[in-house]
């Protein structure tokens, strides 16, 4: 992340506290914060994390602006509205909108819509439920 890191990580870690707040107290979510804890490039998260969990609360961005340096993408421009909740009968649905800035960020997020034909695109790997490997 180049420009308004601390802005953007505060985001996904609350979009994170959100999505996970069903399963915290399972043995699913022990083995996903086992694994965030011995994985040596997320020391970031574990600092916004534990800053998040000690009281300094959940933080959204709020329309802010955010460039990053993606090693297939490039650098990505985007703007990130307010994550958004949406309780449907299977269980809430939370949404967090990239808004490209530019040129070259469109194409890449058309991209990636394309060639995951309407699906996730994984960029990392996480751990699956059920599962003691990373996929």
């Amino acid at each position: 992340i180049l420009e308004n890191k601390e802005p953007y990580l505060l985001q996904s870690i609350s979009f994170f506290r959100a999505i996970t707040l069903p399963w915290r107290a399972t043995s699913y979510y022990a083995l996903m914060i086992a694994a965030f804890m011995t994985t040596p490039d997320m020391q970031t998260f574990r600092a916004y994390l534990a800053r998040s969990v000690n009281g300094e609360g959940d933080a959204l961005l709020d329309d802010k602006f955010i460039v990053l340096q993606h090693a297939r993408f490039g650098r990505l421009k985007f703007y990130s509205p307010p994550l958004t909740e949406i309780p449907n009968p299977a269980g809430n649905l939370h949404l967090v909108a990239y808004l490209p800035a530019d040129t070259h960020t469109t194409q890449a997020f058309t991209g990636m819509a394309q060639q995951g034909y309407g699906q996730v695109t994984l960029l990392e790997s996480f751990p699956m439920e059920g599962y003691d490997k990373f996929v």
